[in-house]
């Protein structure tokens, strides 16, 4: 649903690999750079409002109520 290339304010080593380029972010606050899939650009949009607090805090409440995925295991 969502993939961020630039974010801050995360824990660097609990990361964990994803892939050669990637690492599964835990708390992706900052929203630097990020792509959305259509579908995900639907969830955010149905859950986001409203909106009352930072974005970047939202979409990290999306995810950690797994309303948002940042990758899809397979």
């Amino acid at each position: 649903d969502i993939v961020y290339f630039s974010y801050c304010w995360e824990k660097c080593k609990s990361l964990k690999k994803y892939n050669y380029y990637f690492n599964n972010a835990i708390k992706p606050n900052c929203t630097h750079a990020y792509l959305v899939t259509k579908d995900g650009a639907k969830k955010i949009i149905n859950n986001a409002f409203p909106i009352s607090i930072p974005i970047d805090h939202k979409l990290v409440n999306l995810i950690k109520t797994s309303k948002l995925f940042i990758n899809r295991t397979k």
